[in-house]
């Protein structure tokens, strides 16, 4: 990861799911959006990653845990708090499952 004045940038290099061994190297680009703070990823991710700075030192993970020991989160938990994210924004999670938010993203790219 890297973070700039006003763009947070990840790079995975590790095999997906869906890797294929020729273009398996992932850039993500989070940039500002000065407009509207409430909207704005960056600066929800740049808190984050100050309040949990102390206990990201021992993992290499994005996600962890805001309970001692403070180890990463596992999928199951994302997943949880997803379908919750989703539940909250009136979404039907019986028939929309966490996943299929995978797909609409790539979808909208």
């Amino acid at each position: 990861m890297t973070i700039t004045r006003n763009k947070l940038v990840f790079y995975v290099s590790n095999f997906l799911k869906a890797s294929k061994p020729i273009n398996h190297g992932l850039k993500i680009d989070l940039s500002a959006y000065p407009p509207d703070r409430r909207l704005c990823v960056y600066s929800y991710l740049v808190e984050y990653l100050n309040r949990t700075w102390g206990s990201q030192l021992l993992e290499t993970t994005l996600f962890v845990s805001y309970k001692k020991p403070h180890s990463r989160v596992s999928v199951s938990t994302v997943g949880r708090k997803l379908r919750t994210i989703m539940q909250r924004a009136g979404v039907n999670v019986n028939l929309f499952k966490p996943h299929y938010c995978r797909a609409s993203c790539r979808a909208s790219n």
